[in-house]
């Protein structure tokens, strides 16, 4: 049967239809779903991190070009999302900053491929269809299900995690989780929490979901991350704090640029703070040497100090792609002890850019949070009930409190992160946009 198009009657994305060869709709959702399970249970695949990543994924990514050729050019180029992410993603494939600094490729295939393969599972989810989307949101539920289970599997029979497995061993004070990572798999348990409150809203047959939020608030306190606890307090402050919005007829786009406009503001007050607290401005530093976060504390207040110096030195490219994480690059800006002991690599996402990709860099980044809030904003305008206007209110929220997370950690690398930038795209109808114009907001 020959493949047509038409407009989906509640969506302005066009939709495939018609069985296809081999990249029918059922074949290309479950090799995307796939890649999915993958970078959300990354352990299950590999004894060594992310070797499932560099076999699969190129695979995937012919089959993502497959099914953008029959979905049709003409309407990639009009996605203003889909261009914002692509924009994102070039600052990382075209390494300015390595003209006029020591750098290593192997550094730049490493942390080049890990944002390739975040981007096709973003591009990649866009090309589904409505009911496609809704299935996908429910699979990352499961997998954030797993993540869990493995993670209280950990800490109840005292496994800890070296890289690609676990063994039974002297248990690690913080369990890992199911990423490599323990703040990283904390992304997963806040994922997993904002899924289990939201999708029984409007499908009663995943009510049993609501059972696991005790169990997502244990795991969050087993694994003890500074980010876990910021990010799920961000998420509750943001759901109290955008409540007063919630009765005021607010057009999508003005409450996305609310979002966007508080973000902005609590990104500028954590790097004063930070740079406040390593010039121990009003003796910060010493009221809170008693605190156990001591040093995590003066470590990001370093990175941050340090950053602002790179962009100073560099501030179009920066030092170009993840060169924050090659050594000579982190000997030669190392600022404090702290930071000869942890290295350079950010811990701010913002500042990460910043460091990588220079001012252009965090401006496509930028560009990438602000699309993002306008589409929960025009998801929140338009859902069709108060179930389904409840949902998105929710996830803005988690996405707000995860992006507080990226304040302290570097989320650029997380599926977490990924997670809640394609939320508002995959579990909403929202109106007609009018017509694309030349300007990029």
């Amino acid at each position: 049967m020959p493949r047509t198009l038409k407009m989906n009657p509640t969506s302005p994305k066009l939709q495939p239809t018609g069985s296809g060869l081999f990249l029918g709709r059922s074949y290309y959702f479950w090799a995307l779903t796939l890649g999915f399970w993958i970078k959300l249970n990354i352990v299950l695949f590999t004894y060594k991190p992310y070797t499932a990543t560099k076999f699969y994924f190129p695979l995937l990514l012919l089959v993502v070009l497959w099914k953008a050729k029959e979905v049709g050019l003409k309407r990639l180029w009009t996605d203003r999302d889909l261009a914002a992410a692509s924009l994102f993603l070039l600052t990382f494939a075209v390494p300015l900053g390595y003209l006029w600094n020591p750098h290593s490729w192997a550094v730049y295939r490493q942390w080049g491929l890990s944002m390739l393969s975040f981007y096709l599972l973003f591009a990649g989810a866009l090309l589904l269809d409505l009911r496609e989307r809704r299935r996908l949101v429910e699979m990352i539920a499961y997998f954030c299900l797993i993540g869990l289970g493995y993670l209280l599997l950990q800490y109840l029979l005292g496994w800890s995690y070296e890289p690609g497995h676990f063994r039974r061993a002297n248990p690690f004070p913080r369990p890992y989780g199911i990423l490599d990572d323990p703040a990283h798999s904390a992304g997963i348990y806040l994922t997993g929490l904002a899924l289990s409150l939201v999708l029984p809203l409007t499908a009663p047959r995943l009510r049993w979901m609501w059972a696991m939020v005790p169990l997502y608030l244990y795991a969050l306190w087993v694994s003890r991350t500074l980010g876990s606890y910021l990010g799920l307090a961000g998420s509750l402050m943001a759901l109290v704090g955008l409540a007063p919005f919630w009765s005021l007829d607010l057009k999508g786009n003005r409450l996305g640029r609310l979002v966007f406009g508080l973000w902005l503001f609590l990104f500028l007050a954590f790097l004063a703070a930070s740079v406040a607290y390593h010039k121990d401005y009003r003796g910060m530093k010493t009221q809170m040497a008693s605190s156990s976060k001591a040093i995590s504390m003066e470590l990001r207040a370093a990175l941050a100090f340090t950053a602002l110096d790179i962009f100073e030195a560099h501030p179009l490219v920066g030092l170009g792609t993840a060169n924050d994480h090659y050594p000579p690059n982190q000997k030669a800006w190392a600022a404090s002890r702290a930071l000869e002991v942890r290295f350079l690599a950010q811990h701010m996402t913002p500042l990460a850019m910043l460091v990588g990709s220079g001012l252009v860099g965090l401006l496509a980044f930028l560009w990438l949070l602000y699309r993002t809030c306008l589409a929960y904003g025009r998801a929140w305008k338009g859902a069709a009930s108060r179930a389904e206007r409840a949902k998105v209110w929710i996830l803005l929220a988690w996405f707000f409190g995860l992006q507080i997370l990226s304040l302290t950690l570097l989320m650029l690398y997380s599926i977490s992160f990924w997670i809640f930038l394609l939320l508002p795209h995959l579990l909403s109808n929202p109106p007609q946009e009018p017509a694309p114009h030349p300007g990029l907001f």
